[in-house]
């Protein structure tokens, strides 16, 4: 059985662990990583991981690549549309804002009245993104300096798009893990500031009734195999925050309290 992992830079957590576990369990597993392979054989697999990061160094290649290994008959994990899609903040919006708590998104278009939308404290992030990359907080006061980061920013492939959605002070940002379609797990971490991320000093969260529900639901609508997606809690309440697919966290395994790398290869073995 051979196990196709596309990645844009091998990580030093998760995939690793990852091809141990399938190695166990005699699947082969042969890597293209984007950012360093030469060429490829575009031949069929018996399934394919694309870890694709449309927002990295390599842009949208990892899509394309995977696209010619769908093309050529290889199963995938999660297929490479939807993985685009749902990493794409604006259509992932689209399809979920009727159905769970999230603040209101808006698109930039170039010829945006940007004075008209700073009625409030914004934040203003690209369409594609990871970590906070690019994401500005930008005062109501200040049309001028959103202005002037547009027009920094929209010359990099990987900004423009841009959206504006209202800023929020919330307690914890809190991520849940997806697998075989359900959530599993919920992490947050000590906040450090308004772009806390979750990856330094993490644990595990209590998925209380409103987070199981909402988790469900978006779980349902996304419908991938795996993945990660967050909320921003505040006062007992949750929003949708972003879906995120190629989540890597250090130590996550101490952290649950089991080996969550072997979950995951049982689970692609079922998919084969």
């Amino acid at each position: 059985m051979n196990v196709l992992l596309i990645t844009e830079t091998l990580s030093s957590n998760f995939e690793p662990k990852l091809i141990k576990e399938l190695n166990k369990i005699d699947i082969n597993v042969e890597v293209i990583d984007v950012s360093k392979n030469k060429d490829f054989n575009p031949k069929k697999y018996d399934l394919v991981y694309s870890r694709m990061m449309p927002y990295e160094n390599c842009g949208l290649l990892s899509y394309y690549i995977s696209k010619i290994f769908e093309i050529r008959g290889s199963r995938f994990v999660d297929t490479p549309d939807n993985v685009l899609t749902f990493q794409n903040k604006l259509l992932c919006y689209e399809l979920l804002k009727d159905k769970v708590p999230m603040l209101e998104s808006e698109l930039l278009l170039p010829k945006s009245k940007l004075r008209n939308l700073l009625n409030k404290n914004k934040i203003y992030k690209p369409i594609l993104g990871r970590a906070g990359y690019y994401v500005e907080k930008i005062r109501k006061t200040s049309p001028k300096l959103l202005s002037l980061y547009k027009k920094r920013l929209e010359k990099s492939y990987k900004t423009y798009p841009f959206l504006i959605e209202d800023y929020i002070n919330f307690d914890k940002l809190v991520r849940v893990f997806i697998l075989n379609k359900k959530p599993l797990f919920a992490l947050s971490s000590t906040k450090t500031n308004w772009k806390t991320s979750i990856y330094e000093n993490v644990f595990k969260f209590n998925m209380d009734s409103k987070l199981k529900k909402y988790s469900n639901i978006v779980a349902k609508e996304i419908n991938l195999n795996i993945g990660a997606f967050d909320f921003f809690y505040k006062n007992g309440e949750y929003l949708f925050n972003e879906f995120n697919y190629c989540c890597d966290l250090p130590r996550i395994n101490n952290i649950l309290g089991y080996n969550l790398h072997k979950k995951v290869a049982k689970v692609f073995k079922k998919l084969v």
